[in-house]
Formats: C-alpha cells, sequence, structure tokens
C-alpha cells in the first residue's frame, strides 16, 4: 500500500513541478523546492516521530521559511512598482 501511495505522489509531484516550470520564474520555482522539502520534513517527523529533530535541523526549516516569505514579499514590491 505504502509503494502504490509513494508513487502515485511522486507522479503528483512531477507533474506539478512541470506545470511550475512554464508559468513561474527560475527564483520562483526553487522556493517552490524549498517549501517542497521543508513540507516532508515536517511529515516526516509528524508521521514517523521525532528522532532526527535537532536545533540545527529546525533552525534550518526555520531559516528556509523566513527566505521563503522574504523572497515572496519582494516580489510582491517589485510588481507593484512595474519591475517584475
Amino acid at each position: 500500500f505504502f509503494i502504490a501511495l509513494s508513487c502515485i505522489i511522486a507522479i503528483g509531484t512531477n507533474l506539478s513541478q512541470f506545470i511550475c516550470i512554464g508559468r513561474f520564474s527560475a527564483v520562483t520555482f526553487q522556493v517552490l523546492g524549498h517549501m517542497k522539502t521543508v513540507l516532508v520534513l515536517i511529515l516526516g517527523f509528524l508521521f514517523f516521530g521525532k528522532e532526527g529533530l535537532n536545533l540545527q535541523v529546525v533552525m534550518g526549516m526555520t531559516i528556509a521559511i523566513l527566505g521563503m516569505m522574504l523572497v515572496r514579499q519582494r516580489f510582491i514590491q517589485a510588481r507593484r512598482k512595474g519591475t517584475a
């Protein structure tokens, strides 16, 4: 069951990446990739336990999330100014 579920999720991930490539910039695509990684880590900790959860991992996820928020804010500001 889990192997089939993993395959279905992988197909969905690949299709979503294919759709994103044509619609977003390279920076946005990278930010989405980092967001996916953070979500995978969080879901892994929720489903499989917190054995690998330490301060370094939490700080890394926090920095990644703050970076995503900063990039998004910069894109919004650039669009308002008409430079993006």
